[in-house]
């Protein structure tokens, strides 16, 4: 067949196509060569045949069209190409990783029948090439059930689940739908996939690696956009993409590196499975601000380092295609390094971002106070467990936890040792016995720092659980007693970025804006701890809601650590003294003012209206917190952190609480045990015609098969 003439015009503005198709057909006709090489193609129509539906792929070029005429498909050969499962109501079905309990998170089909029915989800998420942390989790208990069973109203199937005997085998997975590239990722064992996150599984695993250098590469994206229309990477085109036969098993692409190097910015989020320490909360700097310049160098060196790495791979890729060197590429990928929220990585760190970077130091100082974070890591990152491989499963517990000799959250009297911590192989691994001498625990009594082991911490100067109190105990163990104020005051100063809020840290955790960031603590904490949508704040500020721009008392709990107990702790503890003590204070001053010089009363008037006015707030919090308390609360965190904090919506300075709370009321979250807590009979009856929720309450005797 004679070569057909096929005239490229796509990039021009509508009104000048017509003109710039005239001037390249009489080009082409009168033999002239006035054209760009991009402009004009000469191809046999019958070479489209060697891709599936024969697209007139015009574009690809000789190179490209001879790889999908000589090589075989990744269907079949190099690995296996599947879809996952749809849940059709993510807010009922997943949750982030860090808002359920760690050990209720399973890693195969058995951990799934015993309680640990949380399974670590993949489901695409944004551009990041060769290696993404998966932080969510979806219900899988028993083996899927409740998902299973979840029906449409008119009785169809509403989840979709999907090719359910590839979950819990390592791969790699991509986002479908993405407008910056196709980008392959490590997917590891012990997880489930979404149908937005389809995954490849090798034919051998030990060719992982191959596979995902090559994914990434520059010829790849080719590969995959040639037989693309729009920008969906659906599963059928990434199975029809040509492969070299004979993959090489020892990782000659350096895909490995260059995962360890996109994987150090993950050891820096403490949202991840790999956070080991905030950049800021190793004490080697005698200053944030030369701390936040070796963090900037290190970056620096990183970026080189992986620019280096990534060139190592187009060529080897080049190569195992036997690619021609003067062939030319369609186009040029460019910088491929981005963080864990798709945003790319710049070489230089802005105010916002030392600012940022500071905020996540106070952020893992409440942490430490709070028990979720190991602060002798700080001291001695040697403490810190090296990260499992990233086709491994993923730990209950990130390297930098306060755990116990089980690798689970640490409690007061069984708290890992330092012995214990230097003997794990990786993070994923216990210790095997005699590998390390001493005791494997220690209580809270040898620990370093003081631990809210029952979650609670106050807003109150002064106070033994005082949170300003805590951290700051934290700063004087990391950098010393004699830095720790100058710290803490560099720190305002970043936060400020040139202005003049927060006036202290005090102000920023009670809800002022800091000018670096334009949030406050509480803030900036849901704004780390949401993903995907999912918005999923562990650390919670319960406060006086006076319709003052900052509340002047308020409790701060830690959801992991309480219990049905808690808010009684909270008005028995906490505010019922610190009301008893406004009181009592301002009696005393009501009988110094009696006796006093009249020079003295106005301002020992005002102080006593200032003790009447917190009391009065004091009272209205505990009032609502009574009355929740005495509606029999519990925290049920199986049913996510919005719908725990949802009946305290009233003194929680956040929104999405009470959303959540009239959406419960007119029962459209009649899954969640909470519900049923509320609104017993209503749950029960609909437990008789909804299996799924019949499953989700343990209530399946009641489910009328008929």
């Amino acid at each position: 067949m004679r070569e057909a003439v096929f005239l490229r015009v796509l990039d021009l503005h509508p009104d000048d196509k017509g003109p710039e198709l005239a001037r390249l057909a009489t080009a082409v006709r009168d033999h002239h060569t006035t054209y760009g090489p991009d402009a004009v193609a000469f191809i046999d129509p019958n070479d489209f045949t060697a891709m599936f539906g024969s697209p007139f792929a015009y574009w690809a070029g000789e190179r490209i069209l001879r790889i999908f005429r000589e090589l075989r498909p990744v269907e079949g050969n190099a690995g296996t190409v599947r879809v996952g499962l749809q849940t059709s109501d993510d807010f009922r079905f997943v949750r982030a990783w860090w808002e359920v309990i760690p050990g209720r998170i399973g890693s195969c089909p058995e951990d799934t029948e015993s309680g640990r029915g949380w399974v670590h989800f993949a489901k695409g998420g944004s551009f990041s090439p060769y290696y993404a942390d998966i932080h969510l989790v979806v219900n899988w208990f028993r083996r899927g059930q409740e998902l299973k069973n979840f029906l449409k109203p008119n009785g169809g199937r509403a989840s979709v689940v999907r090719n359910e005997d590839f979950y819990f085998r390592p791969g790699l997975t991509w986002s479908r739908r993405t407008v910056k590239g196709f980008s392959l990722r490590q997917f590891p064992a012990g997880a489930a996939f979404a149908d937005k996150g389809p995954v490849i599984f090798a034919a051998d695993r030990a060719t992982l690696p191959t596979l995902l250098g090559i994914g990434n590469s520059q010829l790849w994206s080719d590969l995959i956009h040639t037989q693309m229309v729009f920008g969906s990477y659906e599963v059928g085109v990434v199975q029809r993409t040509p492969m070299p036969p004979d993959l090489p098993k020892d990782d000659p692409t350096r895909a490995l590196d260059v995962i360890s190097l996109v994987r150090l910015n993950a050891t820096l989020d403490e949202t991840t499975h790999d956070f080991g320490g905030t950049s800021l909360s190793h004490g080697d700097s005698s200053t944030l601000a030369a701390a936040g310049a070796e963090l900037d160098r290190r970056e620096r060196e990183r970026r080189e380092r992986l620019s280096l790495e990534l060139e190592a791979v187009e060529q080897y890729v080049r190569k195992l295609y036997q690619c021609r060197e003067n062939e030319p590429r369609l186009s040029e990928r460019g910088d491929t390094s981005y963080d864990q929220h798709g945003q790319p990585v710049t070489s230089t760190l802005t105010g916002e971002d030392h600012a940022q970077h500071v905020a996540d130091l106070l952020m893992w100082c409440a942490g430490v106070a709070f028990g979720r974070w190991d602060v002798r890591m700080a001291g001695d990152p040697s403490l810190i467990p090296e990260l499992q491989g990233p086709f491994d499963r993923l730990p209950q517990v990130a390297p930098g936890g306060l755990v116990g000799p089980d690798a689970l959250p640490a409690t007061r009297n069984r708290i890992a040792s330092e012995a214990w911590l230097r003997a794990r192989a990786d993070v994923i691994s216990l210790p095997d016995p005699g590998s390390f001498e001493g005791p494997d625990h220690i209580t809270a009594a040898d620990y370093p720092v003081s631990v809210a082991w029952d979650g609670v911490l106050v807003d109150d100067p002064g106070h033994r659980r005082d949170i300003v109190g805590r951290i700051r105990e934290v700063l004087r163990f990391v950098y010393g007693a004699d830095r720790a104020g100058a710290i803490e005051d560099e720190a305002l100063d970043i936060l400020r970025n040139g202005g003049t809020r927060p006036a202290s840290l005090r102000d920023w955790l009670r809800g002022q804006r800091a000018g670096g960031l334009g949030l406050s603590f509480f803030d900036f904490h849901i704004r780390r701890y949401s993903k995907s949508r999912r918005k999923a704040p562990i650390y919670w500020r319960l406060c006086t809601n006076s319709g003052r721009r900052q509340s002047r008392y308020g409790v701060w709990l830690y959801c992991h650590r309480l219990t049905d107990d808690t808010l009684w702790t909270v008005l028995n503890d906490y505010v019922g003294p610190r009301r008893e003590r406004e009181e009592r204070k301002a009696e005393e001053l009501k009988r110094r003012i009696e006796g006093a010089p009249r020079s003295e009363v106005h301002g020992l008037e005002g102080e006593r209206e200032e003790a009447i006015s917190v009391r009065e707030e004091l009272e209205s919090f505990e009032g609502e917190l009574r009355k929740v308390a005495e509606g029999g609360w519990a925290p049920e965190l199986d049913d996510g952190v919005v719908i725990n904090l949802a009946p305290l919506h009233a003194i929680v300075p956040w929104q999405e609480p009470e959303n959540a709370w009239t959406k419960l009321e007119r029962g459209d979250y009649d899954w969640a045990h909470l519900a049923l807590r509320y609104w017993p009979e209503r749950v029960r009856e609909k437990c008789h015609t909804d299996k799924s929720f019949a499953i989700a309450h343990g209530l399946e005797e009641l489910y009328d098969d008929e």
